[in-house]
């Protein structure tokens, strides 16, 4: 008819342009825009469910499980957040982890679910209370577990499984087989460990290597992207033997607080993805040198150590063929590219510590960082 107007219910713009004006709008006024027409209900709930975020509270975990068993949930959602809250008075631990425990379980039904990111944060408040260093350490395990039995990331969907805060702490969970397959289908894992100090009863201390690496990465055939971080050092002690593995499609590597030596076999190991590899991030990273075979700490004897961070860094340099991208962060740490001496057995003394040869090397330490990155640098700019 002349004169009528434009029905909302069909889509005047590309649904692209609909989702670039609702991310503008504050998801209240959304909220209210959803109950105008089924259309704009659509649009609503792809802006509102796209992504999920929950904590442990008990009313976000109940208020989660009724959105992960919604429709809306099903047809949009792309990511979920987790990120735990600090433990209150009186709150239903058991039943928290329940509640959570069956959302968890049931987003294999999300289709589009690409990304899950498990923030277990503010771990040092736990070390002060027994109890709630206990109840995070069951709330990690119980999400885990959760993630594992709906099967999410052997899904065709599942891209990437973020978790931060990890507890290197013992468990019977992850005696399961079950446990082999976390990373599944995954193209992108990061793991933060940190170690929780007021239950040291429970501590793991291959928990590195037995369950991150023997457990997590087991079945980690897809994986173009790994990030290994960690709290404290890790590689000699706590153990984690590197030299033998490698993932067929890894393009992007980070490491943080990784030991180089020879039982770790991190340089190896980065070396084994040499023809892929085209970013790397290094993070507090140090060279273990066993003080009573091969230097004198405390004296001004000129004895080198076998390897220093210039020949790791000239070895990369030389064979990373496909690096264009390189992270080095130092700034924080003026003695980043350091050497940590093993005097004793799983005991370490400081960096730069009476040891003229290892002060003497941070010149060429840094000069052979420089080179590599120019290096880097001018492969990225010739499209390399």
């Amino acid at each position: 008819m002349a004169g009528s107007q434009p029905s909302l219910s069909a889509p005047m713009f590309p649904i692209e342009i609909w989702d670039i004006i609702f991310s503008d709008i504050d998801c209240q006024d959304v909220v209210s825009i959803r109950a105008s027409c089924k259309f704009l209900k659509d649009i609503a709930d792809r802006r509102l469910f796209s992504s999920l975020s929950v904590t442990n509270s008990s009313k976000s975990a109940r208020a989660f499980l009724r959105r992960v068993k919604s429709e809306a949930a099903r047809k949009y959602v792309k990511m979920i957040t987790f990120t735990s809250c600090e433990f209150e008075w009186g709150m239903d631990m058991g039943r928290i982890r329940k509640v959570l425990g069956d959302a968890f379980e049931c987003i294999t039904s999300l289709s589009r679910l690409e990304h899950v990111r498990i923030c277990f944060r503010s771990w040092r408040r736990y070390d002060s209370h027994y109890g709630n260093a206990m109840d995070m350490h069951e709330l990690q395990t119980s999400i885990l577990t959760a993630l594992l039995n709906s099967q999410w990331t052997s899904s065709g969907a599942a891209r990437t499984l973020n978790i931060q805060g990890l507890f290197t702490a013992n468990s019977s969970a992850y005696g399961h087989k079950e446990f082999d397959r976390l990373a599944g289908s995954l193209t992108s894992f990061h793991v933060h460990v940190v170690r929780p100090s007021f239950i040291k009863y429970a501590i793991r201390e291959d928990f590195w290597d037995a369950i991150v690496l023997r457990k997590f990465l087991a079945s980690a055939t897809t994986l173009t992207a790994l990030s290994l971080d960690s709290e404290s050092y890790f590689g000699l002690k706590p153990p984690i033997s590197l030299a033998e593995v490698h993932f067929p499609a890894l393009t992007s590597l980070s490491l943080r607080h990784v030991q180089f030596c020879a039982h770790s076999g991190a340089t190896q190991f980065v070396l084994n993805h040499k023809t892929k590899l085209r970013c790397l991030a290094l993070e507090y990273c140090s060279i273990v040198i066993h003080a009573t075979q091969e230097c004198k700490t405390g004296s001004d004897t000129d004895s080198t150590p076998p390897k220093l961070w210039s020949t790791v860094f000239g070895t990369f340099a030389t064979n990373l063929e496909s690096l264009v991208r390189l992270d080095v962060d130092y700034k924080l740490d003026p003695a980043f590219l350091n050497y940590v001496f093993q005097t004793t057995p799983y005991q370490f003394v400081g960096s730069y510590i009476g040891l003229s040869a290892v002060r003497t090397a941070e010149a060429a330490d840094r000069a052979a960082l420089e080179k590599f990155r120019e290096t880097v640098t001018l492969r990225r700019a010739s499209g390399g």
